[in-house]
């Protein structure tokens, strides 16, 4: 498939023109990569790129993770009203807007049916709330879907364990949240492995007051996990960066109960201890961010900068306090070839794990850097490890 990328648009082939409307939208659903324009009937060069339903970003150049990044979490460090500023966010990436005012109305603006559909999945997937398109249609600004959605957040608790596709018949993968609570990052890798697991995710709870430690963020997770593990179902646990320091934890609490215990553990670069250096401001930005991104901010984006701080700050605490307990289980390491340099402090074989996983560690260096080995090409071996470790 050929494309030109731009920031507010994309141009694709036409290599999807046999697939009906409703084929598009499962595919869609999952993840998957589809073809919007061949179900456009106007002869147009261009048209606004629908996103996809994992994936909550401006910019569609995935070389660029750190715009991504920002602005794919910006609300969930809102200080107020986490749910108007996610929506109000969702609207303006849609739209092309760089500010849209609370009550003004989706359609009013310049959104349609099909755009309206991309706004209800991104809320949905965000939200974990149903949404429908008559919700859109009678409560069709910020404020008032905001208003819908709390209505329906307050009728039942929040989802925190998501479920990324319905493969029952095929063995349980539980994947915990990176250091910014999102779990989009595990978009490509869910489409990839979806006819091998059923797969779940479990995202930081919007909303939340902070964990006082990793412990009590794993011991948090574990009871979120509890009825799906009640089911008896063989299962994987597996994270990546900070996501898998949380599922070594989880493991550990794991075994001193008598919940069934994950077919093995699966550690995605990584590591056991990091550096205090990720608990001083300017180092945690450069660590996440191009210098190129953090120059001439904005004072709206200088004071977005701020709160995220003041929010991630005791994520990076509790990260770097953590002490990894020693666990006996079957598990694997896969490691970057290029370590993060701003993360820890120096490259270790076996990323740290070594005094804490005393059964055999089975390790596996992807080429590629911590963020890279979670995008093509570098997937594809990252795919092969977690096959591989089905039929073992």
């Amino acid at each position: 498939m050929d494309a030109l990328q731009s920031k507010d648009f994309l141009y694709i082939e036409n290599t999807h023109a046999a697939m009906s409307m409703q084929e598009f939208a499962i595919q869609w659903q999952r993840g998957e990569f589809v073809n919007w324009r061949s179900v456009y009937k106007d002869p147009v060069s261009f048209i606004h790129a629908p996103g996809y339903a994992f994936d909550h970003t401006r910019e569609y150049d995935i070389k660029n993770q750190d715009i991504k990044f920002i602005e794919a979490i910006s609300s969930e460090f809102s200080e107020k009203t986490p749910v108007l500023d996610e929506i109000k966010c969702i609207f303006e990436d849609l739209l092309g807007y760089e500010y849209v005012e609370n009550d003004k109305n989706f359609f009013d603006l310049g959104g349609d049916s099909l755009s309206g559909l991309d706004l209800i999945a991104h809320v949905e997937k965000k939200l974990a709330i149903s949404l429908s398109m008559d919700d859109l249609y009678t409560h069709g600004s910020i404020a008032g879907l905001t208003n819908v959605v709390q209505k329906k957040q307050a009728e039942r608790p929040a989802v925190e364990l998501i479920e990324l596709n319905n493969n029952q018949n095929a063995p349980v993968l539980i994947l915990v949240h990176p250091g910014n609570g999102n779990i989009y990052h595990y978009r490509a890798l869910a489409s990839a492995l979806s006819q091998h697991f059923h797969i779940y995710a479990i995202s930081y709870p919007v909303g939340r007051e902070e964990f006082h430690s990793l412990a009590d963020m794993a011991q948090c997770y574990v009871e979120l996990i509890r009825s799906l593990l009640e089911q008896g179902r063989d299962y994987f646990l597996s994270g990546w960066s900070y996501g898998a320091t949380v599922a070594q934890e989880m493991l550990c609490q794991l075994k001193k109960t008598n919940m069934k215990l994950p077919k093995k553990l699966i550690l995605i670069d990584g590591w056991a201890d990091y550096t205090e250096k990720l608990l001083e401001k300017n180092h945690f930005f450069e660590a996440f961010f191009e210098p190129s991104n953090l120059v001439n901010q904005t004072p709206e984006k200088n004071m977005w900068l701020d709160v995220f701080w003041k929010k991630v700050s005791n994520r990076m605490r509790i990260l770097v306090n953590h002490k990894p307990q020693s666990v006996d289980h079957d598990a694997i390491l896969i490691k970057a070839a290029v370590y993060p340099k701003h993360y820890v402090s120096e490259d270790l074989k076996y990323n740290g794990w070594e005094k804490y996983m005393t059964h055999f560690l089975e390790t596996h260096m992807i080429l590629g850097d911590h963020n890279t080995i979670m995008e093509q090409p570098y997937l594809n071996d990252v795919t092969k490890i977690f096959l591989n470790a089905v039929k073992k």
